[in-house]
């Protein structure tokens, strides 16, 4: 019996807020609604393509311990205090990441970040 890939697309929340200027303008302010739409369009992606969603907000400033919640289907991880949401893909990437077993999308702007990835694979 052939076991099914795993298919994964994980987000930088924040930075693609910061890549979308309504977004970016909504955030100046306070970033909870822009994280709303953000992942309403998450979810609502997910209802019609095949893959497992996470996004990540970092919590980089603020004291927290890394939580993770359900929204409508979409994993959304806040991390842990004074870890980026960079270090946390990389980290789940490196961990899950196996050619035959499962497929991890990224999104992000973040040239460092996309660098990083495709050198895990």
């Amino acid at each position: 019996m052939k076991r099914k890939k795993r298919r994964i697309l994980i987000v930088d929340g924040y930075n693609l807020i910061g890549a979308d200027q309504e977004l970016h303008r909504e955030s100046l302010h306070s970033l909870e609604m822009p994280r709303e739409k953000i992942l309403a369009a998450l979810a609502e992606y997910q209802s019609v393509a095949n893959y497992e969603i996470i996004c990540v907000f970092d919590a980089y400033e603020v004291r927290s311990k890394e939580s993770i919640i359900d929204y409508h289907g979409v994993t959304v991880v806040y991390t842990k205090e004074k870890e980026t949401a960079d270090e946390y893909i990389e980290r789940f990437v490196h961990d899950h990441y196996h050619p035959h077993l499962c497929e991890i999308s990224v999104v992000t702007s973040d040239l460092t970040e996309q660098n990083a990835i495709f050198a895990l694979g």
